[in-house]
């Protein structure tokens, strides 16, 4: 049994534990210079590759899957350099992100070995701000253009920029609104999607009569902090394509807005024309409450050993 147990320690750190230095594991891919600070998204049909890799070869000491993953920022390798990945999450995710990424479906032609995206997981990549694209097989779609492709030994990794992102921050004159995943998926459907899709109704002033006229200018950007000045040419909403969570706060000119729920995953505000500065912050409930009962409970504690140091004093105690 002793010999049994020591076979498989050894086994498992041979195979699947890795013992070298974090830069020497790291080196900064080449995909790396193709992206600013836009988003980008790695094609299921890669990480289905990736999962291959670790069958055949588990994660052995500069094994494929470690030069795989590098290369394709996988497994958070991008939050090393700051970059913003659409579907390289790990852990506990949100259902509405896990419904939303479900859609994004790909046709994979086996016999090409390439791959083609219909109209509404077109519309979702668009609608999610995703300007890049990382795949290991060719895309057959026109709108996604070709920058790069290398070869590696095992695999070639080609780069495409979506010409067609809407970008993070977005503007819309009309909206449609929406209770159920059907009432969505026949929406982004849509040949032309010109309009955001809210889950609220209220009076919104809108005028369809012109075109969107709008710029944008990102003053701060932080993790919990966002700061934009916009110039519109009319009312509208202004989308960001974030994940929605509670917690966080919109402000316009200073003062507080309602932040609505938007293309099931993102968040949007209600911009009335004009140029406005605009702060979303995340603060949430959580944080105050938990900060008044941290004040309440040091200054009960505080009372109490000052009540016990009185009666010390006076010999009560």
């Amino acid at each position: 049994m002793i010999l049994i147990l020591i076979f498989e320690i050894s086994y498992f750190f041979n195979r699947f534990h890795i013992l070298m230095p974090e830069n020497t594991l790291y080196q900064p891919p080449f995909t790396l210079s193709w992206l600013e600070k836009d988003r980008y998204l790695v094609t299921s049909s890669t990480l289905q590759y990736l999962d291959q890799i670790y069958i055949k070869n588990g994660y052995k000491k500069n094994s494929l899957y470690y030069d795989f993953a590098n290369n394709l920022m996988l497994g958070n390798i991008n939050s090393i350099y700051e970059k913003q990945s659409f579907n390289n999450k790990f852990g506990p995710q949100i259902k509405r992100y896990i419904y939303y990424y479900s859609l994004i479906e790909e046709n994979f032609d086996k016999k090409e070995k390439s791959i083609n995206f219909d109209n509404k997981s077109i519309n979702l990549i668009n609608l999610a701000g995703i300007n890049y694209i990382f795949s290991v097989y060719p895309i057959k779609n026109s709108n996604f253009k070709l920058l790069t492709k290398r070869k590696f030994n095992d695999y070639q990794v080609f780069i495409y920029k979506n010409q067609a992102s809407l970008g993070r921050i977005q503007f819309f004159d009309h909206y449609y609104l929406t209770q159920t995943f059907d009432d969505f998926e026949k929406l982004i459907n849509r040949d032309k999607l010109d309009f955001v899709i809210l889950q609220k109704e209220k009076d919104w002033s809108l005028d369809k009569s012109d075109k969107v006229k709008a710029k944008y200018e990102i003053l701060n950007n932080k993790d919990d902090f966002l700061k934009i000045k916009t110039k519109t040419n009319k009312n509208t909403f202004l989308v960001l394509a974030d994940t929605y969570y509670p917690g966080w706060q919109a402000y316009l000119n200073g003062k507080k807005v309602e932040i609505l729920r938007a293309n099931l995953l993102f968040w949007a505000i209600y911009l009335p024309k004009g140029t406005h500065e605009i702060v979303f912050r995340y603060y949430p409930d959580s944080f105050e409450f938990g900060l008044k009962v941290t004040l309440i409970t040091g200054f009960i504690t505080i009372l109490i050993l000052f009540i016990l140091m009185k009666l010390i004093k006076l010999k009560i105690i």
